[in-house]
């Protein structure tokens, strides 16, 4: 009974963090990741360096904080034996790279096949191209580092905790659900986040180290804001 309710408070805490993290991609002007609000700011002539700076501080502190909680889950459970030190090797750079290729080229078909970008990169594209800095480094670098904590780190450490073949490619498939509608809804653009959210995990369940699929997605992010741009 007790290990039953261990694994219930691990639920809860992980399905109340993804909640404050859809509330905050969806309010926006908190963190920076959704176009919505900063639009209305880049209207209203309010999105300066003191507000860009307050997100960025924000920002780094809720990182830090999803940081603090997924090493501390590691260290209650850690089945998959996750690594925690920082260390790196060449397996894991190809494994987070040949992750990005594919991405890439999913994204590139998927575009062709929509024939049009989704909404929520149209409106990204907008804002990057009169936002500057402060955006480009919400969404190349702290977005995508918090998103890997919350939607690989967390989950991982919360469902799908043993390492078997199938939670590794069910547990990859529900997770690119759980991202695609996050950051999609049930659009059809959905698709393009959903095969996101399975590179992304498959690189981090194969090299077992966060970092890489950080990078992978990092990668990710700073090609879509040069497309963006360009």
């Amino acid at each position: 009974m007790k290990k039953i309710g261990k694994i219930l408070g691990q639920y809860i805490i992980y399905i109340f963090i993804i909640c404050v993290a859809f509330i905050l991609n969806s309010v926006n002007g908190l963190l920076g990741w959704d176009p919505l609000l900063l639009k209305i700011f880049h209207k209203s002539n309010i999105y300066g360096n003191q507000l860009g700076l307050i997100l960025i501080i924000v920002s780094i502190i809720l990182m830090l904080l999803y940081w603090l909680a997924y090493h501390l889950e590691l260290k209650h459970k850690n089945n998959w034996d996750f690594k925690q030190e920082i260390e790196f090797n060449w397996r894991s750079i190809i494994i987070a790279i040949g992750g990005f290729a594919i991405i890439a080229i999913s994204q590139f078909i998927i575009m062709h096949l929509l024939n049009k970008p989704s909404p929520n990169q149209s409106e990204i594209g907008n804002i990057v191209n009169n936002a500057g800095q402060i955006f480009e480094l919400n969404l190349i670098i702290i977005a995508p580092i918090a998103e890997e904590l919350i939607f690989r780190g967390m989950f991982f450490n919360t469902f799908f905790t043993r390492p078997t073949t199938f939670n590794l490619w069910v547990g990859s498939v529900v997770n690119g659900f759980l991202f695609g509608y996050i950051h999609a809804g049930l659009s059809i653009q959905i698709i393009s986040y959903w095969i996101m959210g399975i590179i992304f995990s498959f690189v981090y369940l194969y090299t077992k180290d966060i970092k890489y699929s950080m990078l992978t997605h990092i990668f990710n992010n700073a090609l879509a804001a040069i497309l963006m741009i360009v």
